[in-house]
């Protein structure tokens, strides 16, 4: 769908225009629909954080 499709180019612009090597992405674990797209647009699991007092599952994918 859109998400993923802008997700998608969001993280090719991260990694190959601005070169970074590591982007990190955070979600809610409600937020099912938004883990799917970080997933779909190949983003791996990285383990959980606490951030702004709540739990968010984090995801990273590296510059190839």
């Amino acid at each position: 769908g859109c998400a993923s499709e802008a997700a998608a180019r969001v993280l090719e612009y991260g990694l190959q225009t601005l070169k970074f090597s590591r982007v990190i992405a955070t979600v809610r674990p409600e937020n099912g629909a938004s883990a799917r797209v970080l997933e779909k647009i190949g983003m791996q699991p990285a383990g959980e954080g606490e951030f702004f007092g709540a739990l968010h599952l984090l995801y990273e994918t590296s510059a190839k």
